[in-house]
């Protein structure tokens, strides 16, 4: 039995996670770093079991954890282990059940804007940022209809459209999503004015370490955003590029489209051109850290001796 740590600290356990750079994993990063921050304490991330081990044994047992793990070792602490979504809860907005927490910050979107400038220079185009999440051939069809029609209808038919996949899209989704947006672009003679370009991330974690993620380049520089299929993670992580996103074959986003942080793209009239608008960057991030550390000093005061 491990004894508590003479120095509270939190550990954010990821050891054993599949793909350590996924949305959940970077989430947790961010939430423990910031819980620290917020309560005074310092802070140790781990993806390594033999690190964890001699972590524990350094430093006794930790304050707070968060980790999708059970370690024994963890049943006297407080101890972080929902899925992202679940946390959300904690933030206690009207938008809570559509949003989850991230990392993404304003600094880093700045830096990765200038990495994605190096590699993709802006030739004056408006870039398009097309986030193609899951395979529906029809909302597929339907994205590549609707872009082809709002750029047609637009007073500048110059455009740049990044397909940009994550770790589970298919690669048949990629291939399938180009050709339809080429056969779109093709139909409204558009091909000298339109530029297509994509993202494939591979699905071996050690072969992308090594590679650009335009991803959050993509983000901090698009004029557009259209989100194909359902990831909280994305949509949140989108809204901090300050602009409405356009989605299709998403569910769940009712309060975002009320609100109008949202459009879905099958009701948007490509007459009107963009609906896109310049909006302040959400992030309830903080916020669910705010609430978790509530639920921690109740948690900490039901633990404490109760006066005789």
């Amino acid at each position: 039995m491990r004894l508590p740590a003479t120095k509270p600290y939190v550990l954010i356990d990821l050891c054993d996670e599949e793909d350590p750079t996924r949305g959940d994993c970077n989430a947790y990063r961010n939430l423990g770093r910031l819980f620290a921050e917020k309560t005074g304490k310092e802070w140790v991330c781990v993806e390594d079991n033999d690190r964890c081990r001699t972590i524990l044994g350094q430093r006794g047992l930790p304050d707070t954890v968060f980790s999708f793990k059970n370690r024994p070792e963890y049943n006297d602490t407080y101890h972080v282990y929902e899925f992202n979504e679940n946390l959300s809860y904690y933030a206690n907005s009207n938008v809570e059940e559509e949003l989850v927490s991230h990392h993404v910050t304003a600094r880093l979107l700045e830096e990765e804007r200038h990495k994605f400038k190096e590699r993709y220079p802006d030739n004056g185009n408006r870039l398009i940022a097309l986030m193609n999440i899951e395979y529906d051939k029809p909302s597929q069809e339907k994205t590549a209809e609707k872009l082809a029609d709002m750029i047609a209808a637009s007073d500048n038919p110059k455009t740049t459209i990044f397909v940009c996949g994550i770790w589970r899209t298919e690669r048949l989704a990629q291939i399938d999503m180009l050709h339809h947006l080429k056969s779109s672009i093709e139909a409204r003679n558009m091909t000298q004015d339109v530029e297509i370009l994509s993202y494939s991330m591979s699905r071996d974690f050690n072969e992308r370490a090594s590679q650009y993620n335009p991803y959050l380049g993509l983000i901090a520089s698009a004029d557009h955003f259209v989100i194909l299929g359902h990831s909280m993670s994305i949509v949140s992580e989108c809204l901090m590029s300050g602009k409405t996103l356009m989605l299709i074959n998403n569910h769940n986003h009712d309060r975002l489209i009320d609100q109008g942080l949202c459009d879905r793209l099958t009701a948007i009239n490509p007459s009107n051109g963009f609906p896109t608008r310049s909006i302040e960057p959400v992030n309830i991030t903080s916020a669910v850290v705010d609430g978790l550390i509530r639920h921690y000093r109740m948690h900490e005061a039901a633990k404490a001796p109760q006066p005789s």
